[in-house]
């Protein structure tokens, strides 16, 4: 379990490296316009073979965040119990609520991320509608737990296991995404 840290890392470069093979191979194929007219992610996912890699790299990618999120939730939750005594009883009940929501919250993401890579926007009109209520379930769910951990991160600090500048570092890289979850949204 030490070296755990890696996982998210790693989900990054798995789910930014598909979208880059996705990409290429859908405008070397001319499945997509080449630049300056960029397609949404979803658009270099469409036609065979760049179909099958981005339901690959999205199912993997759905799989390694949920394994993330229960990590974060158990060490949450280990810190959590380690600070509990009677003056912080109430602040621990409050923060464990709070992790079991979170957990929920994303795992409910990762089922519209699998959601995403199992229904193409290129197929009949029934499979595009589930693509785009799973990119939304997705969207609203990790908006909503990155919410949520950077609250607990935040409260945990509190109880001296976590010093400042790593709190700082944690509430910075886990409220970076929010700037792309936004900005997605608005421009889709």
């Amino acid at each position: 379990m030490k070296k755990v840290w890696v996982l998210p890392l790693f989900i990054f470069f798995l789910l930014g490296g598909g979208i880059v093979i996705c990409y290429v191979l859908a405008v070397e194929l001319g499945h997509v316009q080449k630049p300056p007219y960029w397609p949404t992610v979803s658009q270099t996912g469409v036609n065979t073979p760049e179909r099958g890699w981005f339901t690959m790299f999205l199912m993997w990618g759905s799989f390694l965040s949920l394994t993330s999120i229960y990590f974060y939730h158990k060490h949450a939750e280990e810190v959590i119990e380690q600070t509990r005594n009677e003056e912080t009883e109430t602040q621990c009940t409050k923060l464990k609520r709070c992790n079991i929501a979170a957990l929920v919250v994303g795992s409910i993401g990762c089922f519209g991320i699998s959601m995403v890579g199992a229904f193409q926007t290129g197929t009949p009109n029934a499979t595009k509608d589930t693509h785009y209520a799973g990119a939304f379930i997705a969207f609203i769910s990790l908006l909503t737990y990155s919410w949520l951990i950077a609250y607990i991160s935040y409260h945990l600090q509190n109880g001296s296991i976590i010093n400042d500048k790593t709190t700082f570092f944690k509430f910075t890289f886990e409220m970076t995404p929010q700037n792309s979850y936004v900005t997605m949204g608005i421009i889709t």
